[in-house]
């Protein structure tokens, strides 16, 4: 089986024909999984259901929705500048978050610099 077809838009999605309960009951699924695999302390299968999870369509396609439409910030441009707020651009952000899920890595802890605000110079 190819992976689009498996994992990911076969086609045009239609934004406001996705049928919501379908992908939250996967993604509560996995999440149940994990956690039983924890509590077992089954580690190589939590990592195996934490990548799955990562990689999948349902899980994108909730996260993109929990941002677009249901946080209260929803109409503020987060890092990348953007709002999303038609139907289209929802398809759109969800497409290329799930296309981009895998040119990420992360910084070991305590790796990562940040920069701070300038401290406070009457101490």
């Amino acid at each position: 089986m190819d992976t689009n077809t498996v994992n990911g838009p076969e086609g045009a999605l239609d934004w406001d024909g996705v049928v919501w309960r379908t992908h939250e009951e996967h993604v509560a699924r996995l999440r149940r999984r994990i956690f039983k695999a924890t509590r077992e302390q089954r580690w190589a299968t939590v990592r195996s259901l934490q990548k799955m999870m990562l990689r999948s369509w349902s899980n994108t396609l909730l996260s993109v929705r929990q941002v677009t439409q249901r946080n209260t910030g929803r109409r503020t441009a987060g890092v990348d500048g953007e709002v999303a707020l038609s139907s289209q651009e929802r398809v759109e952000v969800a497409v290329r978050v799930h296309r981009s899920r895998g040119s990420w890595d992360h910084c070991r802890f305590g790796a990562c610099t940040f920069p701070r605000p300038m401290a406070n110079s009457a101490h």
